[in-house]
């Protein structure tokens, strides 16, 4: 199981890099990369890679007991607040990109959606359980 959320934690942290470099990449960038018929497609990456993001980060780094919508929750609002972070540093000089409440609110949207419908059965297990064997008493 430990191979398992190691493999999460490394997709998550290699996710969130590349929604650092794609978030902060200066205005010129985005347009000679990517053409006008990718770009109409903004909303739905922002929240496809939130939903990623948050799903990754669940599976990573919340147990799977009673009390696990609250890690979801944390992880939804954590993810969200980077989201409007990110928006924000688009707007300066070196960025020259928009500050979108539009984007922020995918950004959002996203990582609720991903916290919240990652399967409980691909948390991590709860304290109280690990390590346990079932049906074997504890030695």
């Amino acid at each position: 199981m430990k191979e398992y959320g190691s493999l999460c934690k490394g997709a998550f942290f290699a996710l969130l890099l590349v929604d650092l470099a794609l978030s902060l990449q200066p205005h010129a960038t985005v347009d000679a990369m990517y053409p006008p018929e990718v770009q109409a497609w903004d909303f739905a990456v922002h929240a496809a890679m939130y939903a990623a993001l948050a799903g990754l980060g669940c599976m990573a780094f919340v147990s799977r007991d009673p009390g696990a919508w609250r890690g979801r929750l944390v992880a939804a609002l954590a993810l969200a607040c980077l989201g409007a972070v990110l928006e924000l540093l688009q707007a300066t000089p070196v960025v020259a990109r928009s500050c979108s409440l539009s984007d922020a609110l995918h950004n959002t949207a996203g990582a609720f959606a991903g916290a919240f419908l990652a399967p409980a059965r691909f948390l991590r297990p709860s304290a109280a359980f690990r390590g346990r064997i079932p049906g074997r008493p504890e030695s």
